[in-house]
């Protein structure tokens, strides 16, 4: 399907409603995943089909057994703009949209099922009653939890680390039981494999098709959806690596650091990854960080300075041993 808006500039697109886009999901870019994910149930034998609508952002609602997508992930154009205003964009390939898609998924049952009150999940997971808080700290090398979609996002709370843990179980030929081979992870992702196979062929208790917060019912534009979320994802408190940038960014230049790192993202990931061991997922968070920085000081590279790729490259290999020593790193939620 084709759209109006298609070949819109930056700023006339900025000056549309969310709304006005009129994305559908059943003709969008990311149909064909929405039902793999659909497939990747009935394999498992779950009678369990979560409904989908477009909103502004990732989201299974309390109570919902439903996922909410957001729009920036259905349409290249869209994708295109995400990533030009930050830095990145979550679900912006199929696979990333597919590890997102199962993770949520994973939430979308637990409501249509009730899991949330069993007692042998609590007792692996732990209570699910714990408040949600506004960053958290994470191990990277713990082999308590999965890994998943990043940054450790297992740990942040009992739900997230329900939700991790499904999508491993869930994705095809994960071989999960082998991979987490003496992990205490293993127990959990156990845990979850006998409550499947629990509800198995059931039919879900919760069966509400609410939509929460549907991009047809958004008043904002474009314009003003980003700017409050630039706002929202800028560094909390002193910057990680502030003074240590010095040598290589500057208030001043032709190039700005944000669009270097961008541009240079998969080869800086790849070279720390080479250096340290670590795997590239757990090098990206660092980068993520640096990146961050970069924007909301709106730093440019130092006029006349070399191999700054190298450089970068050099300066999170020293802030991986860093996180090595201490074992975890903040992430803002």
């Amino acid at each position: 399907m084709t759209y109006f808006w298609e070949k819109f500039t930056d700023e006339e697109l900025l000056d549309l409603k969310l709304s006005e886009l009129d994305l559908r999901l059943d003709d969008s870019l990311r149909a064909p995943l929405l039902s793999k994910l659909n497939s990747e149930l009935k394999r498992k034998n779950l009678n369990f089909q979560p409904h989908c609508w477009v909103s502004d952002e990732w989201f299974s609602p309390d109570g919902v057994p439903g996922i909410a997508i957001p729009f920036f992930t259905l349409h290249p154009r869209l994708i295109k703009l995400e990533r030009k205003i930050m830095g990145y964009c979550e679900g912006g390939t199929e696979n990333s949209f597919m590890k997102i898609l199962r993770h949520e998924c994973g939430h979308a049952l637990d409501h249509a099922f009730e899991l949330q009150g069993n007692r042998e999940r609590e007792e692996y997971f732990g209570s699910t009653k714990l408040a949600y808080p506004d960053s958290y700290t994470y191990r990277p090398y713990s082999k308590a939890y999965v890994r998943h979609i990043g940054e450790g996002y297992a740990q942040a709370h009992p739900e997230e680390d329900w939700a991790e843990t499904f999508a491993i179980w869930l994705t095809p030929y994960s071989n999960w039981r082998e991979k987490y081979k003496g992990w205490g992870a293993l127990g959990k992702l156990n845990c979850l494999n006998r409550l499947m196979g629990q509800i198995k062929g059931k039919k879900p208790l919760i069966k509400s098709k609410e939509t929460v917060d549907s991009l047809a019912d958004s008043k904002l534009t474009l314009r003003k959806y980003y700017r409050a979320k630039t706002l929202s994802k800028r560094v909390e408190g002193r910057p990680f690596f502030g003074k240590k940038l010095n040598g290589l960014f500057s208030p001043i230049g032709k190039i700005s650091g944000e669009r270097l790192l961008i541009t240079k993202k998969k080869l800086i990931i790849k070279r720390v990854a080479q250096k340290t061991g670590l795997y590239q997922y757990e090098v990206e968070p660092m980068l993520k960080d640096l990146l961050k920085e970069t924007r909301t000081t709106g730093l440019f590279v130092r006029p006349g300075k070399r191999r700054v790729e190298s450089a970068l490259s050099d300066l999170l290999v020293k802030e991986s041993r860093r996180f090595k020593r201490q074992g975890r790193h903040r992430v803002i939620m």
